[in-house]
């Protein structure tokens, strides 16, 4: 199987949800598979309604914690390494960006971040942080996995209220308001590095940590944040709007 298989099921299930509660002519969702997205946010970027989020799929859970390290993709080792430092981008990645993955015959989904941890009993996380001298950080530890009927509901909530501590989250299901969203994408590429080439031309981009190679960045964030933003609007307008049901479709006069 391949991530791509995950990826395509996933909008199989939406469809499905979708074809059942009526097609939602507010949901936008962005197929990365084999495109520059892919790369910059991963293989599915997603609005519904006013909550955006990112989906990464793997084979298996063991895919996050291979992709963030030392020697997997540079920019998610930048990320996770970023989350762990900085709690604001933390608690947005906790909401807008997750991991699918099989897993007992199910896609499930799991924050990012957290999904890089091992899994362990309970007892044995009290016992870690009661008799081990270490800092408690969130990451360190698993969340419990959404099967998808969880996670749709959950990005389907038609509560838009936000949170006033912290301030602009929304007060009830996951994914992020638009400023977030944008504030996160901030937060996965606060790592690129500027330099000068030999024709004196500014380049963004990170060195790589195995390799020491320079991998370049052809656009600034704000130019990839607004890039997305033309993404979502150009596939939103080939989805036909919600038919008005018929005045009386008993047929009662």
């Amino acid at each position: 199987m391949y991530e791509s298989h995950y990826t395509h099921h996933f909008f199989r299930l939406w469809g499905a949800r979708e074809g059942a509660e009526g097609l939602a002519p507010d949901t936008v969702l962005l197929g990365n598979s084999q495109n520059d997205f892919d790369a910059k946010f991963g293989d599915l970027a997603g609005q519904v309604g006013l909550r955006y989020f990112l989906v990464e799929f793997k084979t298996d859970r063991a895919g996050i914690a291979q992709e963030v390290g030392i020697t997997g993709k540079p920019h998610r080792h930048a990320l996770y390494q970023h989350l762990r430092n900085d709690s604001n981008c933390e608690l947005l990645a906790s909401v807008g960006h997750f991991a699918g993955y099989p897993e007992n015959g199910l896609l499930v989904f799991e924050p990012y971040g957290h999904a890089v941890a091992q899994r362990q009993p309970r007892k044995d996380i009290v016992d870690g942080i009661m008799l081990n001298d270490k800092p408690w950080h969130a990451l360190d530890y698993a969340r419990k996995p959404l099967a998808f009927d969880a996670f749709y509901t959950l990005l389907n909530n038609i509560d838009g209220s936000l949170t006033t501590a912290p301030s602009g989250f929304f007060s009830n299901g996951i994914g992020l308001p638009l400023k977030k969203f944008e504030e996160y994408i901030e937060c996965m590429y606060q790592h690129l590095e500027q330099v000068v080439d030999d024709k004196g031309t500014m380049l963004l981009g990170i060195t790589h940590p195995g390799t020491g190679v320079f991998i370049y960045f052809k656009e600034t964030v704000p130019q990839l944040i607004t890039r997305l933003h033309s993404a979502f609007n150009a596939l939103r307008a080939t989805i036909p709007p919600r038919p008005t049901p018929p005045a009386n479709p008993a047929g009662i006069p």
